[in-house]
């Protein structure tokens, strides 16, 4: 099974080393297949417009892809428990401010029970 994942390229868009628009996948960076993310082997980033993106780190929400098995992600549910929270970390958390706010996605639950993003 090939599993999708969250990944954040450290300002690697305002670095221009990823194009905002490419066709992104995460390969096998020897055979250049798809990656199964599932066996926690490392992966690549390719782009269809700019081939291979190994000039910036690449976090994962998968801690096994990362560095020391990081975790670069977090997640909570408010104290209301109508709301949930992910933040991802963009340095490496041995050297980073480990602040996890540098992206943070909400998902809430409005007063009709519905799910707003």
């Amino acid at each position: 099974m090939v599993a999708r994942q969250e990944f954040l390229a450290g300002d690697a868009v305002d670095q221009g080393l990823v194009d905002p628009h490419a066709n992104l996948s995460f390969v096998d960076p020897d055979t250049m297949n798809i990656a199964d993310l599932d066996n926690g082997l490392p992966v690549a980033l390719r782009s269809a417009t700019l081939g291979q993106l190994n000039s910036a780190q690449i976090f994962h929400s998968f801690s096994t892809l990362n560095p020391g098995d990081a975790n670069q992600a977090l997640s909570g549910i408010s104290a209301n428990g109508r709301e949930l929270l992910i933040g991802f970390e963009n340095q490496a958390v041995t050297s980073g401010d480990n602040d996890y706010q540098d992206i943070v996605f909400s998902i809430r639950v409005n007063s009709d029970g519905l799910l707003v993003v």
